[in-house]
């Protein structure tokens, strides 16, 4: 599995479905919906290093999403409405 740019994850995420709060060690993402209910939330490091497959698998995992479908949003396949729509469904 491809492994990406802490930025490509950052402009995915900002410019579609969340918002961004940096803290010392991390960067935290809440995704909102158009009411402002969080729907999910993530963090990553820092750091420039590439993001492997392992921790974009926990990102998915910490948001309630398939991996699959998070890659697919961060390679612009699944649109930002699509994910809000598949996490709405999600919720009790």
């Amino acid at each position: 599995m491809p492994s990406y740019k802490p930025t490509r994850v950052h402009a995915a995420l900002t410019s579609k479905v969340a918002s961004r709060v940096a803290h010392r060690k991390h960067v935290y993402y809440s995704i909102l919906d158009t009411d402002g209910t969080v729907l999910g939330e993530t963090h990553i490091s820092h750091g420039n290093k590439d993001i492997g497959d392992a921790n974009i698998g926990r990102m998915a995992r910490q948001i309630n999403i398939p991996g699959p479908v998070f890659r697919s949003f961060i390679e612009c396949t699944v649109s930002g409405d699509d994910l809000l729509t598949l996490l709405r469904n999600q919720r009790p």
